[in-house]
């Protein structure tokens, strides 16, 4: 399990932690924007691809012919989910109906006949949880392998904006295995550098466009992450974070039942926990360094 590097374990570092907290979950509440259409093809992922390939090259100063471009699969999942969303609707409110109108005659009212009603009220309900939470679940699931130094990311038909803020984060894992000396790199380091690289690039498309959706994928998982991170190391340094800084709302929560009826995602603690160190050290960082300074380095920076 990861650990925080030795430059985060003091107060200080936990003061700057909850300043950035608070300062990206302001942005968080103002970054509005409208979603486009979603990619449908892998012409359109393609373009997007160059496009983010030749942004992240100019961001680190590099050649773009030095870095090869990873394959990319658009998988197809979101075309036909909506015509199985429908099935779905359709079996359970049909079993819903059944059981109401085999059960009213012979239930006289009481606790019997409510609670009759109340399963089937939750029957026809069901399947937009369920809906929603597949949903969800395909959009997360984007990812970036390496076979013998061939990069394949796999993604979803995500909306235009959202796509390319998937896409960015993924191949941003990329350019971590062309530009690391150390392939072995700990899983905290690599996902706290995808994430910070993610984010300045979405900072600079939403800069030119004015379209906070941009920023709405990622700042939901900074604030997440940073928040996740002031709690560990809280608890580590045996101190009590501050009641506004408790009460933001994120979108990981342990309980199944209120990710369920929230429709918030479900993850992997130990993922959690190396995406929120990751996050936490880079976003530091930036506030004790300065991102000139953090570039000069192609952003790889010594916590220790």
């Amino acid at each position: 399990m990861s650990t925080f590097p030795r430059n985060l374990l003091n107060k200080d570092a936990l003061d700057i932690l909850v300043d950035i907290l608070e300062e990206k979950n302001a942005e968080r509440r103002t970054a509005k924007g409208k979603l486009g259409p979603r990619v449908k093809n892998i012409q359109q992922a393609e373009e997007i691809l160059s496009i983010i390939k030749e942004r992240s090259c100019k961001l680190l100063g590099l050649e773009e012919s030095r870095i090869s471009t990873p394959r990319i699969i658009v998988r197809d999942r979101l075309t036909f989910f909506p015509k199985q969303s429908v099935k779905l609707h359709l079996l359970y409110w049909s079993i819903g109906t059944g059981l109401l109108m085999l059960n009213s005659p012979i239930l006289e009212p009481g606790a019997a006949s409510w609670m009759v009603k109340g399963s089937v009220i939750f029957i026809f309900v069901a399947p937009t949880l369920i809906s929603r939470r597949v949903k969800l679940n395909i959009e997360h699931e984007c990812g970036y392998v390496n076979i013998l130094g061939n990069g394949t990311i796999h993604i979803d038909q995500l909306p235009y904006e959202q796509f390319h803020s998937y896409l960015a984060h993924e191949y941003a894992h990329h350019l971590f295995f062309y530009l690391s000396e150390d392939s072995q790199q700990e899983p905290w380091l690599k996902e706290g550098w995808a994430r910070f690289f993610q984010w300045q690039l979405m900072k600079e498309l939403y800069n030119e466009s004015g379209n906070g959706a941009y920023l709405t994928h990622v700042l939901e998982q900074v604030v997440g992450e940073i928040k996740f991170a002031c709690q560990l190391l809280s608890g580590v340094l045996l101190t009590k974070l501050p009641w506004k800084v408790r009460r933001i709302s994120t979108i990981y929560n342990s309980n199944p039942l209120w990710r369920l009826f929230t429709g918030s995602p479900g993850f992997n603690a130990k993922r959690l926990i190396d995406y929120s160190i990751g996050t936490a050290s880079y976003f530091w960082a930036e506030r004790k360094i300065g991102l000139q300074e953090m570039f000069k380095n192609k952003l790889f920076v010594d916590f220790n």
